[in-house]
């Protein structure tokens, strides 16, 4: 079973705490290793793969997040939050460490209580995602959701430095 867990995780955590920011060079070379994983590797916007159909979901999503997140890669961040969310049973918002891509019926109930924590962070991000004295608002929000919702807003969320609310606004095909 450890093998199984051989791509979950590795370098993509160093980049997930900011390792290589500060070095161009080691950053373009995570980049190209991103690349591969992605093409190579992962299943679809599933980063965790374990066996041919089966991954396990939540962690490598939750890094991923932020880091297409701060790429400004949009919608690599919205996948990686809706296969973040494929974890999550409908009924209850449990989440579970592995599901099977195309057997739905596949239940080895694990729960996983830590990917509730995760998946806050994950849907606070997709509305507001700071990096150090910068923040993106609604990055990882569909312009489309945006213009069907007509308003979507985010009250009282405590953010380094205090606390902030926003609302966000459609109006002839544009958001205000």
């Amino acid at each position: 079973i450890c093998q199984k867990f051989d791509n979950i995780g590795g370098i993509i955590i160093c980049s997930f705490v900011e390792l290589f920011d500060d070095d161009p060079e080691m950053s373009k070379l995570f980049a190209k290793y991103l690349s591969h994983y992605e093409t190579s590797i992962a299943l679809g916007p599933f980063l965790g793969p374990m066996d041919r159909d089966i991954v396990y979901i939540g962690m490598p999503e939750w890094m991923a997040h932020d880091i297409y997140l701060r790429e400004g890669q949009w919608k690599k961040a919205y996948l990686s939050l809706q296969a973040f969310l494929c974890g999550m049973t409908p009924d209850t918002y449990q989440f579970q460490e592995r599901i099977h891509l195309l057997n739905g019926a596949y239940t080895p109930w694990q729960p996983n209580g830590s990917n509730c924590g995760r998946a806050v962070d994950v849907i606070t991000k997709s509305m507001y995602h700071q990096q150090g004295d910068n923040a993106t608002i609604l990055g990882c929000i569909p312009f489309d959701h945006l213009l069907n919702q007509g308003k979507t807003s985010l009250e009282n969320l405590h953010v380094h430095g205090g606390t902030i609310s926003l609302v966000a606004t459609a109006r002839e095909g544009s958001v205000h």
